[in-house]
């Protein structure tokens, strides 16, 4: 998004649970603008993890001026989305969107939902496999994460209009 053009970058998260707090506190320290910003709380929607959460976070960050959003769930991009059109704007035109994981629908919103996806195949693996060598009775190990998100860009991010 920063590549666009886009600035003002808001998270819509979901209002409470330990994956928001840590998207809160990497938003924070990871924002292009965190340097210069005076408030990137203002660039937060926490909101409920649902259609209608969506709809409101989108009205919150539209009034910050944010040009670019990435959403936490699914439903709540969906919202994002139905927000727009009932202010009559557009997705990615007056509002880009990015998603956190790829549902088999993301595809097929209007327009397609740019997405950070994972790899839930090796990922699944991964877990099967933890998981037998813990019934071996084996100890559990610890492993870095290595399952890093896939951009897909669709059509639903676009450069920052000047």
């Amino acid at each position: 998004l920063y590549d666009l053009g886009h600035r003002r970058i808001g998270l819509v998260c979901k209002d409470v649970g330990e994956l928001a707090e840590i998207l809160k506190e990497n938003f924070g320290t990871l924002h292009p603008a965190s340097a210069i910003a005076p408030n990137l709380d203002d660039w937060i929607a926490a909101v409920p993890k649902t259609f209608a959460g969506g709809v409101e976070a989108a009205s919150i960050l539209r009034d910050a001026a944010c040009t670019a959003v990435i959403t936490q769930s699914a439903l709540q991009m969906y919202g994002v989305f139905e927000s727009m059109r009932r202010r009559r704007l557009s997705v990615p035109r007056d509002l880009s969107v990015i998603g956190i994981g790829d549902s088999s629908t993301m595809r097929f919103t209007n327009p397609p939902a740019t997405v950070l996806s994972y790899d839930t195949e090796s990922l699944a693996e991964a877990l099967a496999t933890a998981a037998l060598h813990i019934l071996d009775g084996n100890p559990p190990v610890a492993v870095p994460p290595n399952f890093r998100p896939r951009l897909l860009a669709r059509a639903s991010t676009a450069a920052v209009r000047r």
